[in-house]
């Protein structure tokens, strides 16, 4: 009588445990890119500002301006009147053999990152945001024949 009870406490169990497994998708599906992607990136690191050019134009209207362009992260008003927020995590690439590396005078990183704010339609709150870029003292520009998808 026991061994019955436990198979049909099993039977019931297990479809609706698999049943749950099966809805609930991945666990730790990674996030999606935006749908933002811009051609261009020209910052000042001491001035923590900078500005997208050649971005999606139905989504943003061409360009954006950053404000607290950190490595960590920065707002941008894009010309259509909405923001995006982003955090990002800096990562040193020298080296990695790119095919067209940043000029030997600059330091080299990668940022990916995830949007944390976003009044802009193509944009949600959780895409991943990913980027690379050149350093000097005076300048912060996208990696020659990068791309900055947000």
């Amino acid at each position: 009588m026991r061994k019955q009870s436990l198979v049909r406490a099993l039977a019931l169990v297990v479809p609706m445990s698999v049943a749950g497994l099966v809805s609930a998708g991945p666990a730790s599906a990674a996030p999606a890119v935006g749908g933002v992607t811009c051609s261009k990136l020209v910052g000042s690191p001491t001035k923590l500002t900078g500005t997208l050019s050649g971005c999606t134009a139905s989504a943003t209207g061409g360009s954006g301006k950053l404000s607290h362009f950190v490595p960590t992260g920065a707002k941008i008003a894009w010309k259509n009147g909405t923001s995006t927020t982003y955090s990002t995590t800096p990562k040193v690439t020298e080296g990695d053999h790119d095919a067209k590396p940043c000029p030997s005078t600059s330091h080299e990183y990668e940022l990916k990152g995830k949007v944390t704010a976003s009044t802009n339609h193509a944009v949600t709150v959780g895409s991943a945001v990913s980027f690379e870029v050149c350093v000097t003292t005076s300048s912060i520009v996208n990696e020659p024949g990068s791309t900055i998808k947000i």
